[in-house]
């Protein structure tokens, strides 16, 4: 039976983007057995084949399962040195230093008759090496004659940059790459060593000296700067302002100077709605908490309900010295979030014993539900067994440290979780269900804990 016109329409339509999506050669058996290897971890294998030179590096199949040259980049991680040496060959072979893969994404037909893409994208080479800190293959790309200038080169920079990589963001500057591209992620991630690295190779930051004299800690700037009646208030492209960056950098004179000259203490940044005391909780800043509280910054600034306070912030992070800090300039113990939990949950969740005796020391209720994913803190640490958590040397492998002293502040031992059971009843299911002898140490450990009568605990 003929087909119609539209089924062959279609047809020739598939054909046609089939052909598109491998200009550069068809994956063949040679190739998919490559991928094959490489996707087993067999670099023998895939050595073997690449050396008999009849792989097309280029080449995908039809359902872009298979690229050879960009699955072997990928792949090439430092600690697999067969894959890297590998992957150092290809990228020496004429043309491949600046070789791209090019995923089309995936079309649609909106509502109102428009076709769309969706998805897609190009990763090159030098991509694929930077993002795996793959010192040697970017190496022997430079020397292959990748391109330093291009778009995917400053993407490089960034990527490098955003990372912390001095060493990638050193090779590709001093071929040509622009400093400038990763200046921005740097500074905003506080990678000192590198934003230092780029300056020095005529990088800058487009904001008021300001700015840049806050992120230094460069006080007689800063001084200058407030005698010149600058505003103390400008921000970065990230909605920064010198006393944020004077918090996120630890410079504490810095900080005591601006707060004394002026400066607004709660202007929130763009994304995360931080404070310059956020910022130091999460950096575990203590002495810059208590600077910015000296100043009569609001300890329980938040932008709603839906936020985090800097201490629940510094719990999220573990970041024990900042929770004590707060603590003692007068942080609300019982901070929590709409949509998450409690402060001394969360550090339960954490088996974070430091955190937790500061919390509960500090009038922590152990009791009091709030956010969704609530649940009795006895059953935060019920599970908790293994390495420590950083912080303080009472941790111990079992938490048991951390139920006994949730206990001793009232914490419900027969409270029901979500599913209906105790915590006894939850350890005792744990301890069933593992043969393992340290799981079951640990368990057990929990299970006296919880039988112990109150007077006994310590």
């Amino acid at each position: 039976m003929r087909r119609s016109f539209f089924a062959r329409l279609t047809a020739v339509s598939v054909l046609t983007l089939s052909l598109a999506a491998c200009t550069r050669g068809c994956a063949g058996e040679t190739e998919l057995a490559f991928c094959d290897a490489v996707k087993r971890n067999d670099a023998a294998a895939a050595k073997a084949l690449f050396d008999a030179g009849q792989i097309n590096m280029l080449a995908r199949d039809l359902n872009q399962t298979c690229e050879p040259g960009a699955a072997l980049l990928e792949h090439a991680k430092p600690e697999r040195a067969e894959f890297t040496a590998l992957a150092v060959a290809f990228v020496k072979q004429p043309g491949m230093a600046n070789a791209c893969w090019t995923s089309p994404g995936n079309s649609r037909r909106s509502a109102d008759g428009v076709v769309r893409s969706e998805g897609g994208g190009t990763a090159c080479a030098i991509y694929y090496a930077v993002n795996n800190h793959n010192v040697l293959v970017v190496q022997a790309l430079l020397d292959s004659g990748v391109s330093v200038t291009d778009n995917h080169a400053r993407n490089a920079v960034y990527d490098a940059a955003n990372q912390g990589w001095l060493d990638i963001v050193r090779l590709l500057v001093e071929k040509g790459g622009d400093p400038q591209a990763g200046l921005h992620v740097a500074q905003r991630d506080r990678r000192v060593d590198v934003v230092e690295y780029l300056e020095s190779k005529g990088a800058k930051e487009d904001v008021p000296p300001l700015l840049v004299a806050a992120r230094r800690g460069d006080l007689p700037a800063v001084d200058a700067a407030i005698a010149a009646r600058a505003d103390l208030n400008a921000v970065d492209q990230n909605g920064r302002t010198p006393l944020y960056r004077a918090a996120l950098y630890g410079h504490v004179e810095v900080v005591t100077r601006l707060a004394r000259a002026g400066a607004n203490l709660e202007i929130m940044t763009t994304e995360e709605a931080w404070t310059p005391l956020h910022v130091a909780a999460n950096e575990n800043r203590a002495d810059v908490i208590r600077a910015l509280a000296a100043a009569k910054a609001v300890v329980d600034v938040r932008k709603d309900a839906g936020y985090p306070t800097p201490l629940m912030v510094a719990v999220q992070n573990q970041a024990a010295d900042a929770v004590k800090a707060l603590l003692a300039v007068g942080a609300d113990a019982n901070t929590w979030t709409q949509d998450e939990t409690t402060a001394v949950r969360r550090a339960a969740l954490y088996g974070h014993y430091a955190m937790v005796k500061a919390l509960l020391d500090a009038g922590a209720r152990v009791n009091e539900p709030h956010g969704p994913s609530w649940q009795p803190v006895l059953h935060a640490v019920v599970g908790l067994c293994g390495p420590l958590p950083a912080g303080d040397t009472a941790n111990d492998y079992y938490r048991v440290t951390v139920m006994n002293a949730l206990l001793a502040a009232g914490a419900d031992p027969v409270a029901r979780n979500a599913e209906g059971k105790t915590p006894r009843e939850v350890v005792e299911g744990l301890l069933a269900g593992t043969q393992e002898p340290f799981y079951r140490a640990c368990y057990q450990a929990k299970l006296d804990a919880l039988t112990k009568p109150p007077a006994a605990r310590r």
